[in-house]
């Protein structure tokens, strides 16, 4: 469950923004002033909601202070509107600029929006599964440091097989979702069994077996030892 901090002087719109995102499935925490806070009471958080016009002590310079030691998503919340005054926001270091009065429909939307793209930067690069090693961002595979040389489709069903090794996926599973074409005919879909025969052909050199065959059903990874 993610958590996010909500920071207004606003006792009404913390109480609004915390119920709406509490119905989102979020924990919120709130803060009313953030002056006497040190940096560690920003930590650990995957959101700050935070306001500028506070007494005291402003966003830009809660910002100014913590940006540097916290990296979640800061996003500022303003009835300072005009488009200037949105730059300075993300200049700033806000990861995004929301104009009061916005409604809770927006507000749901950049937060969850937001947290997204976090989930995806925060996604692993590399696999390991069974001693394989699937390099995400470039598309290779290597067993004991050495790279098994797949063509784009046979790495494709092996890392879609491996992340998902208790399924078994059917032939025309694996065609549709491997290939960005809509058309299919048998043909096409034979095509797959003969990927499945070149992965299993360049990974008995190593003596691995990645994928095993469930008669009448699919295929699915299970790594066994031939």
């Amino acid at each position: 469950m993610e958590k996010i901090l909500v920071i207004d002087d606003d006792d009404e719109i913390l109480k609004l923004m915390k119920a709406c995102l509490n119905k989102q499935g979020y924990l919120v925490y709130t803060m009313d002033k953030a002056y006497h806070h040190c940096v560690e009471d920003f930590k650990g958080y995957d959101m700050i909601l935070l306001d500028i016009m506070m007494p005291e002590k402003d966003g830009y310079e809660v910002l100014s202070e913590i940006r540097e030691k916290v990296s979640c998503p800061i996003i500022f919340l303003s009835a300072l509107s005009k488009e200037h005054e949105k730059i300075k926001g993300l200049l700033a270091g806000a990861d995004d600029y929301i104009a009061k009065p916005f409604s809770l429909d927006e507000l749901t939307a950049r937060v969850k929006a937001h947290l997204r793209r976090e989930k995806r930067a925060a996604a692993p690069k590399t696999l390991d599964v069974d001693g394989v090693t699937f390099y995400l961002e470039s598309r290779e595979i290597y067993v004991n440091g050495k790279n098994i040389p797949l063509t784009n489709y046979e790495y494709r069903i092996c890392e879609l097989l491996a992340q998902n090794r208790n399924r078994v996926f059917t032939k025309e599973e694996l065609y549709n979702r491997i290939y960005e074409e809509n058309s299919e005919s048998d043909a096409q879909i034979r095509t797959i069994t003969e990927f499945i025969y070149q992965v299993r052909k360049k990974f008995s050199i190593h003596k691995i077996e990645p994928i095993k065959t469930i008669w009448g059903v699919g295929y699915k990874w299970v790594n066994q030892q031939p």
